[in-house]
């Protein structure tokens, strides 16, 4: 993989994050998304949800699929899942719900992102 672009979503009102985004492009430009979510019974690491994130990236970049629902919760109602509802609200913008997807729609974020990393290579 040819480079990786991080953010984070943050809790709304104490600005806390929640989850780690993690854009990979390939040689052919083609990017993938991978997302972590930190379970609100956990503190939240930088370093592994960059791990995760970039791991689930590249696993959609190199296989060329979208994988891993975030639809495994087993307590519905738990604050976790609030985190989930949270983080897919940011990644519905561009109609993604998985924790891995390949050649993905990308948010306007994102897409400034993009744009900046893509100048920055010319």
């Amino acid at each position: 993989m040819t480079h990786s672009i991080f953010y984070y979503v943050r809790e709304p009102g104490t600005n806390q994050p929640i989850g780690c985004v993690c854009l990979v492009r390939d040689e052919s430009a083609t990017y993938g998304r991978g997302v972590s979510i930190c379970s609100a019974d956990d503190q939240f690491s930088k370093k592994t949800g960059r791990e995760l994130a970039q791991r689930r990236a590249i696993h959609a970049v190199r296989g060329k699929r979208t994988s891993l629902p975030m639809r495994w919760l087993r307590k519905p109602y738990s604050a976790t899942w609030e985190r989930v509802n949270k983080m897919l609200d940011v990644l519905r913008a561009a109609e993604g719900d998985n924790k891995c997807e390949y050649d993905p729609v990308l948010t306007v974020f994102e897409a400034e992102l993009v744009s900046s990393l893509e100048a920055s290579l010319d």
